[in-house]
């Protein structure tokens, strides 16, 4: 490789030099762009947020006043008047028990089923074919002026 007749340390230097001033040249247009022309930009995110700022305070504040009427006890632990928790749980029906079913299931839970329960499931379910047969026919003679 032949070496380069250019390539000196003053040219080296003075290109450090030249690159440098450029960059911090173009920093300084940036600075001035984003300052002074730039001054009049409104922030489409802040716009936005304000409405969800606003909500947001005001439930905090709201939750801060229901807080304020319980007592403190401690490790930021807040003990409640039993009134308002079963009071709202007796109003949603959290506290009903649970209410029996109207099905009859005619089975003792882990055994089989008896002979004797199996003949009164039969019969059930026949007594409720005919009761289901009358209604039928009942809409049949309905329809049927309907139809003429």
């Amino acid at each position: 490789m032949e070496p380069n007749l250019r390539d000196t340390p003053l040219r080296r230097f003075n290109t450090f030099w030249w690159g440098l001033a450029l960059f911090a040249a173009f920093a300084l247009a940036a600075v001035v762009v984003k300052n002074f022309v730039a001054d009049d930009v409104v922030d489409y995110e802040t716009e936005v947020a304000k409405p969800r700022v606003d909500t947001k305070r005001k439930v905090d504040a709201e939750q801060a006043a229901d807080l304020n009427t319980y007592k403190e006890v401690g490790d930021n632990k807040v003990q409640v008047k039993p009134d308002d928790v079963f009071g709202l749980g007796k109003e949603i029906g959290l506290l009903d028990g649970p209410k029996p079913s109207e099905m009859k299931h005619n089975r003792t839970f882990g055994q089989e089923p008896v002979a004797e329960d199996a003949a009164a499931q039969e019969e059930a379910a026949e007594e409720s074919a005919e009761k289901e047969e009358p209604a039928a026919a009942d809409k049949a003679a309905e329809e049927t002026p309907a139809k003429q």
